[in-house]
This record gives C-alpha cells, sequence and structure tokens, in this order.
C-alpha cells in the first residue's frame, strides 16, 4: 500500500526509509483512505485493560484531593 501511494521503490522502503517514518506514512495512508490503524478509546476498553485495583487506587486519590 505504501508503495502504491507514494510511488516509492520497496527497496527504497525497506533499506533506506527510517521504519518511524514508513509507519507514520502508512498510518496516513490507511487514513486517507478512510480505515482505522487504532480503535477508538472508550471506557468499556479502558475498563477492560485496567485492573479493578488500580481503578479504585486512582478513585481514592481523586477523593482525597476533594477533601
Amino acid at each position: 500500500m505504501l508503495a502504491k501511494e507514494t510511488g516509492w521503490s520497496e527497496e527504497f522502503i525497506l533499506w533506506k526509509l527510517p521504519l518511524s517514518r514508513a509507519l507514520q506514512y502508512y498510518h496516513c495512508a490507511l487514513q486517507s483512505a478512510n480505515l482505522w490503524t487504532l480503535e477508538p478509546v472508550t471506557t468499556e476498553t479502558i475498563e477492560a485493560m485496567v485492573p479493578d485495583s488500580l481503578l479504585s487506587y486512582i478513585d481514592g486519590l481523586v477523593d482525597s484531593e476533594t477533601e
């Protein structure tokens, strides 16, 4: 996809283009094609990733700052 979108050769992409730039260009090419590279973050996905003990600890910190 990156070669098609940019016209660059495979050799250039594999051997001369820094990986960080290649990933950024790939991300932009996907977005221009109306595709997403990351899922939107929701409350449900955060809760699924973060343990309940950590969420309780954070809630305790927030509550103690308001007092």
